[in-house]
């Protein structure tokens, strides 16, 4: 379930989404029951209640940045990069020759591109979560 829920973000496939939800609600019942049991599925569970951030890492050094973000967890966030530009929905519009950029989203909604690591963990932890 959780991989079909990060999958349908990836490749924005509802399907994946769809099949990741059913998965999960087949097992709602048994939460209440024996909570310690179903803790993967209670945190993809959260997943759909909080909603998903992506990281999307663009340009020549993209693997570089992506390596300044080791170290620190980050229970809910999608990562992907690319050096150039390719098919997927992450990667649209996102490019700038020879630049290097990160984007921090939620849910596919992105804030403005920044440049270095340090400044994408300030736009990560000031995205707020819903009630």
């Amino acid at each position: 379930a959780r991989v079909l829920f990060y999958a349908s973000h990836y490749f924005n496939d509802n399907i994946f989404m769809k099949m990741s939800r059913q998965m999960v609600e087949n097992v709602m019942p048994y939460f209440t029951r024996s909570p310690s049991y179903f803790s993967g599925w209670a945190s993809v569970y959260l997943l759909f209640k909080k909603g998903l951030e992506e990281i999307v890492l663009t340009g020549p050094q993209w693997k570089k940045m992506r390596k300044d973000f080791t170290g620190i967890y980050f229970p809910s966030v999608l990562f992907a990069g690319a050096k150039e530009k390719g098919s997927l929905s992450l990667f649209q519009n996102r490019f700038v020759k020879g630049e290097n950029r990160v984007y921090v989203c939620r849910n596919s909604t992105c804030k403005q591109p920044v440049a270095t690591v340090k400044e994408a963990l300030k736009q990560l932890s000031g995205l707020s979560s819903p009630s």
